[in-house]
């Protein structure tokens, strides 16, 4: 089991984030997660989609939030991920932070966009 206190600012900070026009939680979870990206962007962070199925998404982000606090303090990974779990349920209807995993790759890469690997509960579940 996953601690839940460490998660806990993560998921309120992506609940902060302003929603932008539209950006209501959708049921195709690609359309949802696009949105999202979207969202960011309208705030300077750029973020796409690089592949979505059925319990998975990939976003790729060269300006992700976070990164200057992980790439600072490389423990703060874990609240980064806390909050790309609450924006993937604030972008998907039907899903809950506490039920999305997230793995964050290239972070500390200044080289590199990060990557953001979602496991998303199945749907109906």
């Amino acid at each position: 089991a996953r601690p839940a206190a460490p998660r806990a600012p993560g998921r309120r900070s992506a609940r902060r984030l302003p929603e932008a026009p539209g950006s209501a939680p959708q049921v195709d979870r690609r359309r949802g997660l696009e949105r999202l990206c979207r969202a960011l962007g309208t705030l300077g962070f750029n973020a796409r989609v690089e592949s979505v199925d059925a319990e998975r998404a990939v976003l790729v982000s060269p300006t992700c939030p976070l990164r200057p606090i992980v790439v600072a303090h490389p423990d703060a990974a874990q609240l980064d991920r806390a909050m790309w779990c609450g924006l993937a349920a604030g972008a998907v209807a039907g899903i809950n932070a506490e039920d999305v995993s997230c793995e964050t790759r290239h972070c500390l890469d200044d080289h590199d966009s990060c990557t953001i690997i979602l496991r998303l509960p199945p749907r109906g579940a």
